[in-house]
């Protein structure tokens, strides 16, 4: 069963997965499954507008995240809009290497949520957990 998971100003709130481990330093939540084989980082900025974000803004997010890891995508990053908050997503993997990082943005008129999840490649129902929980972050853009 998922235990509920709040930022410390209740900016996110969310389900951790059942019998994954979370903790909280500074403006990160670090979240493992008990494997511990696998890892998700979340973080939530202000952002220094207050003005719906613009197409785009939230997939060059995700591209400039892939390519600061000179990692190689297998599929190109996706954007849509879900409400009023621009959503995007990409994938990649260190060359040479079964290693995976999984990047999201979710980005509003107020905050920006930035997702990241991390295996060996051998994590698949960590991964498929990891996606459950980005889908169940509710981001509030009003909070403190």
């Amino acid at each position: 069963m998922a235990r509920p998971l709040s930022y410390i100003d209740s900016a996110i709130n969310a389900d951790i997965p059942a019998k994954w481990s979370a903790r909280q330093a500074d403006n990160v939540i670090e979240l493992e499954p008990p494997s511990g084989d696998a890892a998700v980082h979340i973080s939530v900025l202000r952002r220094r507008t207050e003005k719906k974000p613009k197409a785009g803004q939230a997939l060059a997010l995700v591209r400039s995240f892939v390519m600061w890891n000179e990692a190689e995508s297998a599929n190109p990053p996706t954007e849509v809009w879900e409400g009023s908050e621009l959503v995007a997503k990409g994938s990649c993997g260190e060359p040479g290497s079964r290693r995976r990082w999984d990047i999201a943005v979710r980005m509003g008129h107020r905050r920006l949520l930035i997702f990241s999840y991390t295996d060996d490649g051998s994590e698949d129902l960590a991964r498929r957990e990891a996606e459950i929980l980005f889908s169940s972050i509710e981001l509030d853009q009003d909070a403190r």
